[in-house]
């Protein structure tokens, strides 16, 4: 039996683009590239929002459940300072809810036309939350996933 195999794109950021870019820092440039290179491969478009603030010490982390019902968004905030933020959804995204997953408390989703917006996740220092929206199409979430 004979095995097909399927061409992808690829595109591989390392040392070989770093020294072509000049050296210097360690990342310097490939932080500037990767932006860019996630756009034009359509990357970004699977990611439905963003957080609101600019805080250095903010991380966000999106992922699909396994099981592809559920968006799961995780926030860790490395700073020594308490964060405030929100995450502004895409237009055409609308989670019907969104619970905090350790407390289990719901998050408040403020509905708006030019996108939608979980509002108020406070993280104190050094603290990580993670925050679960059903997926706004059940039915068509596992061949999305």
């Amino acid at each position: 039996m004979e095995r097909r195999q399927h061409r992808r794109r690829r595109a591989t950021v390392g040392q070989g683009l770093h020294r072509e870019l000049g050296g210097g820092h360690r990342r310097a440039g490939i932080v500037d590239l990767l932006g860019p290179l996630l756009n034009h491969f359509g990357a970004t478009s699977r990611v439905p929002g963003a957080p609101t603030a600019s805080h250095g010490g903010l991380h966000t982390r999106h992922y699909i459940s396994n099981n592809g019902l559920h968006d799961v968004w995780v926030l860790f905030n490395e700073s020594g300072t308490a964060v405030t933020t929100d995450i502004a959804l895409l237009p055409d995204y609308h989670p019907p809810s969104c619970t905090e997953m350790v407390t289990g408390q719901p998050l408040v989703i403020t509905r708006d036309p030019a996108g939608d917006k979980i509002t108020g996740i406070k993280l104190a220092p050094l603290e990580t939350k993670m925050l679960l929206c059903p997926r706004q199409d059940v039915a068509a979430a596992p061949l999305n996933g």
